[in-house]
């Protein structure tokens, strides 16, 4: 048998994280029968009604057994530019500011491989969201990390950038509201990044997964809200969390009309567009202008959230509420790391959780829990997590 050896790109990819964080909670799951499994963001919610309606009605028009188009049906594009104009303010051209995807994922790769080459400089946030890492070794680019600092709220501080990073950087991952700490955007965060990007010739992708999942009464914001926003960037948005389809596999990039269409040329090349049943289907969710459902989504996880924060509380821990997306962050015992503590809550707690290490080194000293199981399920985690974490301190 020949020996077929890889693609140096293929070489250059990391461990992938969330994969192998699934293989250890599914082992521990082999060991104890009271396993609960807050590791990785999967909704466990329903998808609205009036979205699997709209499928089984798209279901059965024969044009979506053909081949569509490479680019995704025109009808979804303008909802997703309705979407954004009802939801954000922000008016899209549906022709030339939208490209659409198998999800978020997709468009982080996508996305660098029409911009990055061999060795440029992508600068991403540390803690990261670990696809982007992949995004890094697809290219076999060069990752350099911007700390997001509880004293700085989990902002990026631009002004410890060096010049000649700055210089030579081609692409910026962020995103907000963030995995894994939940801090949220502000308009002159944003504005901030604009001037950051217009003065270094920085292109910045947001990845806005978590858009309508902001509590305690703060405001979804869009980084194309901000002015000069397309002219530097684009955002990508995911419909898993939204609409509790991750299986669907639905996302979009919206924004800067060049990188778009690259985007664009790029799906001609290597994709033949989402199933039309499911575009159709979204569609007709995106073109409402009243969206109960994403009203009702976010005070699910915001009362979620408030459960594990009382229990904590009661327990006498001290813990920052998450501001949004479907995750807490909280800060490990003194002195103790967050293998330590992701180890202990999973053999003595039976709890699954991630460690904040494997988001980066600036997560060491967090865990990410997540708002992925209904109020009692998430009590009961939350005091088996305290349990833990005050035999820890002792």
């Amino acid at each position: 048998m020949g020996d077929f050896q890889p693609a140096q790109s293929y070489q250059s990819l990391p461990k992938q994280y969330f994969s192998s964080l699934s293989a250890i909670i599914a082992n521990l799951k082999t060991k104890y029968d009271d396993v609960i499994d807050l590791a990785v963001g999967t909704p466990d919610l329903q998808p609205p009604q009036a979205l699997k309606d709209a499928l089984k009605t798209a279901i059965d028009n024969p044009q979506y057994d053909r081949y569509g188009p490479y680019r995704g049906e025109a009808f979804l594009k303008e909802a997703v530019a309705h979407f954004y104009q009802s939801q954000f303010g922000v008016t899209i051209d549906p022709k030339t500011e939208v490209a659409l995807f198998h999800g978020s994922k997709e468009a982080i790769m996508k996305v660098s491989q029409v911009l990055v080459n061999k060795d440029d400089t992508m600068l991403l946030p540390n803690p990261t969201y670990p696809d982007y890492l992949s995004a890094v070794g697809l290219t076999q680019s060069k990752a350099v990390f911007m700390d997001l600092l509880e004293k700085n709220d989990f902002l990026v501080d631009y002004s410890q950038i060096d010049a000649k990073t700055a210089a030579d950087a081609k692409i910026m991952f962020l995103n907000y509201p963030n995995n894994p700490t939940s801090a949220l955007a502000t308009p002159a965060f944003f504005a901030d990044t604009v001037a950051f990007a217009e003065t270094n010739n920085v292109f910045v992708v947001h990845d806005f997964a978590y858009a309508p999942f902001v509590f305690d009464d703060e405001k979804p914001l869009s980084f194309l809200e901000t002015p000069g926003a397309k002219e530097v960037g684009l955002e990508l948005f995911s419909l898993s969390k939204l609409y509790n389809i991750p299986g669907w596999r639905v996302g979009f990039a919206v924004g800067n009309p060049q990188v778009i269409e690259y985007l664009n040329s790029l799906q001609d090349h290597t994709t033949v567009g989402m199933y039309g049943a499911i575009q159709e289907a979204i569609a007709v969710l995106l073109k409402a202008d009243e969206q109960p459902f994403i009203a009702e989504m976010k005070d699910v996880y915001q009362r979620r959230r408030d459960v594990v924060i009382e229990e904590f509380t009661k327990a006498g821990i001290t813990v920052k509420p998450s501001k949004g997306t479907i995750y807490q962050w909280l800060q490990t015992p003194d002195g103790v790391s967050a293998q330590t503590f992701f180890e202990a809550i999973a053999n003595e707690g039976h709890v699954g959780v991630a460690p904040g290490h494997g988001f980066g080194d600036a997560g060491e000293g967090f865990i990410r829990i997540g708002l992925i199981a209904d109020e009692i399920i998430l009590r009961e985690a939350a005091r088996r997590i305290a349990k833990v974490y005050l035999d820890l301190q002792k």
